[in-house]
């Protein structure tokens, strides 16, 4: 019996390995053009000339992929991935060997946009500020992400097990982003990329640093940011200042600066519609004290007022309350001399959650049936505010004002949108550049192939065009790759000092952007930087990372070489986090450094 087993096993193995023998094998790496980075988790699949599925595999970490082909075929490789344009290549297997092992590299054209790798972090307490703590990393936020130019949801997370998450903006699209989390404020963040001259801007953003990490030679249109968004939690009785809400000297009279504050106020109030909130009013030390005091209910009156008057805000949520000079911010008490603008922050306006409802009106909703039903509710709003609709016997209504009715009555059509059709590009399928391998070439080849994917992180001149290489493999172009890392069981998760307490803040990209040398560490700079690559020499302004990169440091050494870095950062923690997502797989020595007045710290 036990030599039946063997005799099994043998035959088994020879008709495996036969089996193995009649395929073609194909070794690749995939990378991102312009020597950008190894892609991992690209789709790559095989078909025939009937478009049947043959066979199919996913890039790893280092780009690299294993097929087997069968013989006497010709095939067609598609390699896709999120971002990325899809990528076509012609293969035949006639003519091949069985056992024959063929490498191939794959080239991948990003599509145009910003990779945008956002951080999540709650807003520092003050025991944490005051012991010099970082803040606490939020997981398990819904992450939603609506294309307004395209009119439907593209992204939609609903427990995100990381604090941090990554999204790509297409030119020339206006983007809503939301997240939302238990017993926080719920965070909106609008996105316009290349739209109305609009590079890339930003509304509800908290600190981009150290601005755009990548930007491309090819007219802006790529470029990678990282962000800290600050979540504030919903605390019972916290009063939260509204910026820049301020009044002329006894007047209660919205000026037009607030009116813009107020607006931000009334999108954080439709975000977050459980909540029950006292808007309050005071005023400076100045005049009499009873006069103040109907003069702050009177500018809390108005404010609440302008609330109600622009939106569909029930009244019950939202109550007015003058203080008067009972609550002031700083010593400018009767008696006291102060300037205007010590007197002006006491002329302020706050809110406080006073409590909330039992239940969320938009918790099931998703942000696509969240704009829609804004999109509905400012329609009939404009329809309400006309004297007469007319619609002549015979005529149906305007097509958009059917739509959104249509719409309000049947809730299941604002879930999706159907994209309007787009003319599609020609289809363009490459011929495979593959290198055959015989046998007995078969440990050097793979040795060449091992090593150029190692040389991925040096930084070298581009190779000349009309150089020939006469290997087996010809030579890669310079590859540094990008990181996509999370945190990992077990990682502590903090987020770094977030700066922003702002309701809303923007930032721009500069429309103008061309490559700029580096600019000259200050001899007093304390702080961190993340130094990515040195040379012998100062570099000009034609070297490539310059049109690589932006916002570039430089620093002679002792030695009298060049380092180049990026920064600042105020933390160590926010430079190590730079540094190992953006940095330091394309750049493989490259070390965050502390400075101390001008002055290298080395560990």
């Amino acid at each position: 019996m036990r030599k039946l087993k063997v005799t099994f096993f043998l035959i088994s193995f020879f008709f495996f390995n036969s089996l193995f023998a009649q395929n073609v094998l194909l070794e690749g790496y995939v990378y991102e053009t312009g020597n950008r980075g190894f892609l991992n988790l690209v789709s790559v699949k095989v078909f025939d000339t009937a478009n049947r599925l043959v066979t199919s595999a996913a890039s790893d970490r280092s780009g690299v992929f294993n097929l087997e082909l069968p013989l006497n075929q010709d095939l067609i490789i598609i390699a896709s991935k999120d971002i990325f344009k899809e990528k076509k290549l012609a293969l035949s297997t006639k003519n091949r060997m069985p056992g024959e092992k063929l490498y191939l590299k794959v080239e991948m054209n990003r599509q145009p946009g910003y990779l945008f790798d956002v951080t999540l972090a709650a807003r520092r307490t003050k025991d944490q500020i005051k012991n010099g703590l970082p803040s606490d990393a939020i997981t398990g936020a819904r992450i939603e992400m609506y294309n307004n130019t395209k009119e439907k949801q593209v992204l939609d997370i609903k427990d995100n097990p990381f604090p941090n998450f990554k999204v790509h903006f297409e030119d020339g699209n206006h983007y809503t982003i939301m997240i939302r989390k238990q017993n926080f404020f719920t965070k909106r963040m609008e996105a316009y990329v290349n739209v109305e001259g609009c590079i890339l801007c930003f509304d509800g953003v908290g600190e981009v640093k150290p601005g755009v990490s990548d930007v491309m030679t090819e007219e802006n249109t790529m470029g990678t940011l990282l962000a800290n968004v600050e979540l504030r939690p919903v605390e019972i009785g916290e009063a939260i200042k509204v910026e820049n809400i301020y009044y002329d000297k006894n007047s209660a009279k919205i000026r037009e600066d607030a009116a813009e504050e107020l607006d931000k106020l009334i999108i954080l109030l439709k975000d977050n519609p459980k909540l029950l909130i006292e808007l309050s009013s005071h005023t400076d030390s100045r005049g009499d004290d009873k006069f103040n005091k109907r003069l702050s209910q009177k500018r809390a009156d108005a404010a609440v007022e302008y609330i109600l008057d622009n939106t569909g805000i029930d009244p019950f949520r939202i109550k007015a309350k003058g203080y008067g000079e009972s609550k002031l911010v700083n010593k400018c008490r009767d008696g006291i001399e102060c300037s205007e603008a010590r007197h002006q922050k006491n002329r302020r306006t706050e809110f406080k959650v006073t409590g909330m409802l039992a239940e969320d009106p938009i918790n099931k909703l998703s942000l696509a049936q969240i704009i829609e039903k804004e999109k509905m509710d400012k329609l009939m709003e404009e329809i309400l505010n006309q004297e007469i609709v007319e619609v002549k016997a015979g005529e149906e209504l305007p097509e958009e004002i059917r739509k959104q009715i249509e719409g309000k009555n049947n809730p299941e059509s604002s879930k999706e949108h159907k994209e309007l059709p787009e003319k599609p590009e020609p289809e363009i399928i490459e011929q495979a550049q593959v290198v055959s391998v015989k046998p007995s070439q078969e440990a050097a080849a793979e040795t060449e192939f091992a090593d150029h994917r190692s040389d991925a992180g040096k930084l070298e001149e581009k190779p000349n065009n009309s150089e020939m290489n006469t290997s087996y493999l010809s030579k890669k172009p310079v590859i540094r790759s990008p990181v996509n890392k999370s945190y990992s069981e077990g990682q502590k998760q903090t987020a770094g000092e977030y700066s922003t307490n702002r309701i809303v803040d923007e930032l721009k990209v500069d429309v103008n952007y061309k490559p700029v040398s580096a600019k000259k560490m200050t001899s007093d700079y304390s702080g961190y930087m993340v130094e990515f690559f040195s040379s012998r020499t100062e570099l000009p302004i034609s070297h490539e990372i310059f049109s690589r990169h932006g916002n570039i440091y430089k620093e002679m050494k002792k030695d009298g070489t060049y380092a180049y870095m990026f920064g600042p950062f105020a933390e160590w923690r926010d430079a190590n986090r730079f540094l190992q997502t953006a940095v330091s797989e394309r750049y493989k020595n490259s070390k965050v450094i502390r400075f101390k007045n001008g002055k290298r710290i080395e560990n």
